[in-house]
């Protein structure tokens, strides 16, 4: 086929489609052609400056306030014949096409076909359990203290719509292209909780293959795979723990209650965490622990020098935090490190 074949199929696609090129070209045609119907009809009333734009809008809108009107038979003639029936269908075309565009935007949006792939620092949840993951989410705001990050969730099911999230539909959870439209590539936070321990283990390598740096946490019934994983992959890995809190239940009677209040943020008490911010020269635990009872009457329970790989609970090993170790505390709500008098004795 000749380029003037290509060009002209690309043009008739264009018209037959209704594309907004075409629908600004013909409304700037007929805009133009009937400035100059007007000018050859004599109607200069029309014409003075800002008048023409002003009444030719009001026209084909339909608002019409009539304080301009052709005043020649032939100026009225070429009003009906033309301005208004060609003004009328172009304004008619546009607003529908705009309408049906944003309709479609939002129910795409709705069927989990939007894309967020330029979203940054958001939280991701891949995998979705209809009463565990809204119990999750409220869980995440909970502990935010209003933190306004997105949250966007990518699930092979079909997900009722919710304020709370962006949805992502995939037909695989280590897809990719479907991973990175979940802003997956830039966020900060993933949450991998799929319906198998397969689906999650391959989850989590394609997340990470995306993203090295975000915190990702992830979910296996079995302590099999996760030690699969946990050889091959930087991840954090949690374990079902039913079996163990039955048993201990059985022995402390309470304690399931207990460890459950430490694990909501919805509780009215819960467990957090905060690093020593970088810049500080250190601060004692004695301090610490002091500064957190007077601040907001929050108990420390563990902390983490950056050099160590789990907590320490015993408040004689470690006797001074520095920049960048970790604590854990028990408080009614997050606390914010600025409250915090890192240099005080």
């Amino acid at each position: 086929m000749s380029a003037l074949g290509v060009l002209f199929s690309k043009i008739y696609l264009k018209c037959v489609e209704l594309d907004w090129s075409v629908l600004a070209l013909v409304a700037v045609l007929h805009y133009m052609a009937s400035y100059f119907g007007f000018m050859m009809l004599g109607e200069a009333g029309l014409l003075a400056d800002g008048v023409f734009a002003y009444y030719y809008f009001t026209t084909v809108s339909t608002v019409g306030y009539g304080d301009y009107s052709p005043v020649s038979e032939s100026g009225r003639l070429f009003f009906i014949l033309f301005m208004l029936p060609g003004g009328l269908t172009i304004f008619t075309v546009v607003l529908g096409k705009a309408v049906s565009g944003f309709s479609q935007y939002f129910k795409k949006k709705a069927n989990g076909m939007g894309d967020y792939s330029k979203l940054e620092g958001a939280t991701v949840i891949v995998g979705y359990h209809p009463q565990r993951t809204r119990k999750m989410v409220a869980e995440i705001k909970a502990g935010s203290n209003g933190d306004d990050t997105p949250l966007v969730l990518i699930s092979k099911k079909d997900v009722p719509s919710n304020p709370d999230w962006r949805f992502i539909k995939t037909e695989s959870l280590s897809s990719f292209d479907d991973l990175k439209r979940a802003a997956v590539e830039y966020a900060a936070r993933v949450i991998v909780y799929a319906d198998t321990d397969d689906l999650t283990l391959a989850a989590v390598l394609a997340v990470r293959a995306l993203n090295k740096d975000a915190h990702v946490v992830c979910f296996f019934s079995s302590a099999e795979k996760a030690q699969l994983l946990g050889s091959n992959c930087d991840a954090e890995i949690v374990v079902s723990s039913s079996v163990e809190m039955v048993a201990r239940e059985l022995t402390d009677p309470g304690s399931n209650a207990f460890l459950s209040d430490l694990m909501s943020a919805q509780s009215g008490v819960a467990a957090f965490r905060m690093d020593v911010p970088e810049g500080e020269a250190g601060i004692s635990r004695t301090q610490l622990s002091k500064e957190l009872i007077e601040k907001a009457g929050a108990t420390l329970i563990s902390v983490k020098p950056k050099e160590v790989a789990q907590p320490i609970y015993d408040p004689r090993s470690i006797k001074e935090l520095h920049a960048g170790d970790t604590f854990f505390y028990i408080a009614d709500k997050r606390l914010d490190p600025n409250d915090i008098n890192w240099r005080g004795a």
